[in-house]
């Protein structure tokens, strides 16, 4: 099966800024009920035990601040990225992927080892 993703291979986030990513997979299809892990790393080897920045859906330890299946049908999930997220990282290129679980069982890497960049804002209130 192939997977492809209607998304940016990078991302590009403001420090301490609101940020929803919007991700739509094609491929596994219905995506409802899916589990969803994100994750944003300093090096792609570091444990996951060491993210940066961890989000997972209600149905795998998270809650639906964090990440959820916005429209399974249409294959479209969404991640939420809140200020104190970013808030005591510097600023740089980190590493972030996206893995679902399909309601069936199925794990998929969504979204490859790709860039996260953090933007240091000017006005910083």
């Amino acid at each position: 099966m192939t997977i492809s993703c209607d998304c940016e291979q990078s991302v590009a986030i403001y420090r301490k800024r609101d940020r929803t990513l919007r991700i739509t997979i094609t491929g596994p299809g219905d995506l409802t009920g899916a589990k969803i892990w994100f994750s944003v790393k300093r090096e792609l080897g570091d444990d996951d035990a060491d993210a940066l920045i961890v989000k997972k859906s209600a149905n795998n330890d998270g809650d639906d601040t964090q990440a959820k299946v916005y429209n399974g049908e249409d294959g479209i999930i969404e991640v939420y990225i809140l200020p104190e997220d970013t808030e005591e990282i510097d600023e740089g290129d980190y590493w972030f992927d996206v893995v679902i679980e399909t309601s069936s069982g199925r794990r998929l890497e969504a979204v490859g080892p790709s860039r996260f960049r953090i933007i240091q804002p000017v006005t910083m209130t």
